[in-house]
């Protein structure tokens, strides 16, 4: 069993961009936030299986932050995910029905106190990637779920990280979609339907597909 990130990851390595390197991150922003790690070409779960849990990093900042749903959620999520972008969107003035999809629009049309929440958000999802470019110093950082793939996002959050980060790993949007977890969990049957088969056939004359 993956979680659904980092299934995702594991459709980034096998048919995204995560092709092109052996260390990359997925970080995905949406409804909750993960982390996806792929270190020498293999995910990594860690000890516990908790690796990427990133959603409980002790990170927050601006107005979306809650102490109440930090709890339940994890620090990072309840400040950065759509939950976290809405909150602070409505405690800045925004009225009505707001989503973190109405707020994005409204921040690319000009709305300042849209364009105030997604500066924050660009700048809590930078100092992120900070911590985990200095722990595992990836190749390759995409960005996935709904936030991580808004139009613009990628830059913004390029831009900050670009003042704090020791080093710049390739910033990418993920470009599978919403397909990504379900692509994933095909390519990671694949792989073990695979080693399966190697460990009971003999290897003379097989090719790996």
């Amino acid at each position: 069993m993956e979680n659904d990130v980092d299934a995702a990851a594991l459709a980034e390595r096998a048919l995204g961009h995560g092709r092109e390197v052996d260390h990359f991150a997925l970080v995905h922003i949406g409804t909750g936030i993960g982390m996806g790690l792929v270190v020498g070409g293999q995910l990594l779960r860690g000890a516990h299986g908790v690796a990427g849990e990133i959603a409980f990093m002790p990170l927050s900042g601006g107005a979306g932050a809650d102490e109440q749903e930090a709890r339940k959620r994890g620090t990072l999520e309840a400040a950065a995910s759509a939950s976290g972008v809405v909150r602070a969107a409505r405690r800045g003035g925004m009225r009505g029905p707001v989503s973190a999809r109405r707020v994005f629009e409204a921040a690319a049309g000009g709305d300042e106190r849209a364009m105030a929440v997604v500066a924050e958000e660009a700048q809590l999802v930078a100092k992120t990637i900070c911590a985990v470019i200095t722990v595992v110093d990836p190749d390759l950082i995409v960005l996935g779920g709904g936030i991580g793939r808004a139009p613009g996002f990628a830059e913004m959050v390029t831009t900050e990280l670009e003042r704090i980060a020791p080093v710049m790993p390739a910033i990418r949007v993920s470009a599978l979609g919403t397909d990504a977890v379900v692509d994933g969990c095909l390519a990671a049957g694949t792989e073990l339907a695979w080693g399966q088969v190697m460990t009971v056939l003999p290897t003379e004359g097989i090719r790996q597909p």
